[in-house]
């Protein structure tokens, strides 16, 4: 097959239904984790609130039969532990017995995305481009974003205190950026325009909304990175220039960026790795132009580490056998190489530590990396779990929420 190689003009039309065809979701029902209800007791309430019990012996007070409601769990799913999402599943690591099953059933019905809210209180997922489920883990009460069938809702986001939702809601010509109180569920509109020049959201930090400059519907890659300011609705650039792959920091003031070509077909791309400081006007280059494919890149919650893989195999569907973390002010770097499994996911932990989700056959294991003087680290196997749904296509096994992060 004739290899041809792509520029940011022409990249394939696979990238663009990453991340773009986000689905609506249900809760299927829960793997062990059923807690039983009480049986109904009656109790007499006074139909009065101010009204005192009557005394033995006088006529009784008109009674209310009331059921004792079963007790709720303070949550769905632990928040104290790391959770994993194999397929359509999330699992507690250390209490897996506690995993709940996300979406419709059925073997022909898969999550294209989910996400966790910082706090663990909430899951989103969906299923289709029109709507998004919001899962509350401590009641187990959902709601439906996106009513409109010719309206999709593209790349939900949660604010830092996991209470407020961004999304972009996009008709064949035009798009609104909205917000949505997840208590109340009121929503906002804070821009609006046309499809030529959308703004889709990739984090919201404490700094603003980041997003990307897209071209709706088309092959295109981002043409800018940019920052809006919730209250007001302004929009700044932080970049102006074409890129790939974005990663955010927690301020929102630093960025792993890769940028180049992308390939159509088996080979390998032309590709390298930034890293931009917005408080120092700074660009690094991590990793210089090379031909290569680049898969998930992580930045350190400070800004100043960012975790990468990559590959040099042609192979559409190659694993990464390249993991490696490099730092931003340092000539330094981190080879993690030599841990064992098929890289699936990364997230850090802190500055300091990162968790490696990887495969082995049907086992999915977290691994604790503890970064030390440059190049040197350790490890511990914090847990496995097997995997259950391996139908859904792309990405299917993530950490999706860590304690404290």
């Amino acid at each position: 097959m004739p290899r041809r190689k792509q520029t940011l003009s022409g990249l394939r039309r696979s990238y663009r239904l990453i991340g773009l065809l986000l689905p609506a979701i249900a809760i299927a029902g829960c793997d062990t984790f059923t807690p039983e209800a009480p049986t109904p007791t009656p109790i007499s309430l006074p139909t009065d609130i101010n009204q005192t019990p009557t005394p033995a012996g006088e006529a009784p007070t008109p009674t209310l039969e009331m059921e004792t409601p079963t007790a709720v769990p303070e949550t769905l799913l632990p928040t104290d532990q790391i959770w994993v999402r194999s397929g359509k599943r999330v699992v507690p690591l250390d209490t897996p017995d506690q995993a709940i099953t996300l979406g419709q059933t059925g073997e022909d019905v898969t999550l294209t995305a989910a996400a966790a809210a910082p706090d663990g209180s909430y899951i989103l997922y969906q299923e289709n481009t029109t709507q998004a489920t919001l899962l509350d883990l401590s009641s187990g009460d959902m709601q439906t974003v996106g009513e409109a069938e010719a309206i999709s809702i593209f790349r939900p986001h949660f604010a830092p205190d996991g209470q407020t939702l961004v999304y972009a809601a996009i008709s064949q010509q035009a798009w609104e950026l909205q917000t949505r109180d997840l208590p109340d569920g009121t929503p906002e509109v804070l821009q609006t325009g046309a499809n030529t020049a959308l703004f889709g959201p990739v984090a919201w930090t404490p700094t603003g909304i980041i997003g990307q400059q897209l071209r709706w519907q088309t092959d295109a890659p981002p043409a800018a990175l940019l920052r809006l300011d919730p209250p007001g609705g302004t929009v700044e650039t932080i970049r102006d220039q074409g890129h790939l792959f974005v990663s955010v920091s927690a301020a929102g003031q630093q960025f792993a960026l890769v940028t180049g070509s992308f390939m159509l077909g088996p080979g390998l791309a032309e590709q390298e790795l930034l890293h931009l400081d917005t408080t120092t006007g700074t660009t690094a280059t991590l990793v210089a132009q090379t031909e290569t494919n680049f898969g998930p890149i992580r930045i350190s919650p400070d800004g100043m580490q960012v975790f990468y893989a990559r590959t040099t195999n042609p192979e559409p569907d190659a694993s990464f056998e390249i993991l490696r973390v490099a730092t931003a002010n340092v000539a330094a770097e981190w080879a993690l190489d030599e841990i064992g499994g098929s890289f699936q996911d990364a997230m850090w932990r802190n500055n300091e530590t990162l968790l490696l989700l990887t495969r082995n056959a049907d086992s999915l294991t977290v691994t604790n990396v503890t970064l030390g003087t440059p190049g040197e680290f350790t490890t511990e196997e914090l847990g496995t779990i097997a995997v259950t749904d391996d139908t859904a296509p792309g990405r299917t096994q993530e950490i999706l929420y860590v304690p404290g992060r």
